[in-house]
């Protein structure tokens, strides 16, 4: 692995390095954890670091040419405000649209380094997935993914979600830092929100395996779970309430 990314590094100069270090962390490094016992410990570990790969590039980036890429920004966002100003000409909430939009503009640096953790998970998760059967098609040892009906994430990311919905809902009470706050809120709940919205399905699902409901049920109350989770997050929640109640009593049944 080192000798292909230094001759890489010759070949393409520095561009190469984000590239391998990827390969790194979703190839070479779970192959050194070990036999894959607990999947869940070895998706931890590579979204974890495919993330500070991910976060380290964006950094790298900015510093290198603040300037530019505060220029950049700054015609993206207003391109982005004029069309969707456009968009809502003479709606009575266009006033209060502008705010939010200035408001949103503000904290997309946060939402952005959510969108990179939550793009390392599905990548991590992806790798895991694809890797796992073509090791069983070669007849390697390789631990499966639980059944998605019995996908239960650990109680203490229950926190993450808390911290999010504390920084977006509570931002005015942290005085010179309520912009940070508020950017690192949605952030959290950009990624942790996802997570416990995929914890909610596993939820739905679970139940409709279990009462017989049928493909064409389960499809119908995944959709009626998609439509209130647009309206008021109640999938995540779903999903977050089934990590401190069980719902589905996996803990007892093993």
């Amino acid at each position: 692995m080192i000798v292909i990314g230094a001759v890489t590094a010759a070949i393409m100069g520095w561009v190469a390095v984000p590239a391998t270090l990827v390969l790194l962390g979703l190839g070479y490094l779970p192959g050194l954890m070990g036999p894959p016992g607990r999947p869940g410990r070895r998706l931890a570990a590579a979204a974890i670091f495919l993330m500070m790969i991910f976060f380290s590039i964006g950094l790298l980036a900015y510093l290198s040419d603040r300037v530019e890429t505060a220029k950049v920004l700054a015609q993206q966002s207003a391109l982005v405000k004029e069309q969707v100003l456009k968009q809502a000409a003479g709606q009575p909430q266009a006033p209060g649209l502008k705010a939010e939009l200035d408001r949103l503009i503000a904290v997309m640096p946060y939402i952005l380094f959510g969108i990179a953790a939550l793009s390392a998970i599905w990548l991590a998760w992806l790798n895991y997935l694809v890797t796992g059967r073509l090791a069983r098609r070669r007849g390697l040892d390789w631990a499966p993914l639980p059944q998605f009906s019995r996908w239960q994430l650990p109680w203490v990311l229950a926190y993450g979600f808390i911290f999010g919905l504390i920084g977006s809902s509570f931002s005015r009470n942290f005085g010179v830092y309520r912009l940070a706050a508020y950017g690192s809120g949605l952030g959290l709940l950009l990624v942790f929100g996802m997570l416990y919205f995929v914890q909610g399905l596993a939820v739905i699902k679970f139940y409709a395996e279990k009462n017989n409901f049928g493909p064409a049920g389960t499809v119908f109350f995944i959709v009626v779970g998609l439509l209130v989770q647009l309206v008021f997050w109640g999938m995540s929640w779903l999903g977050l309430f089934d990590t401190w109640f069980d719902f589905r009593k996996l803990a007892s049944s093993g």
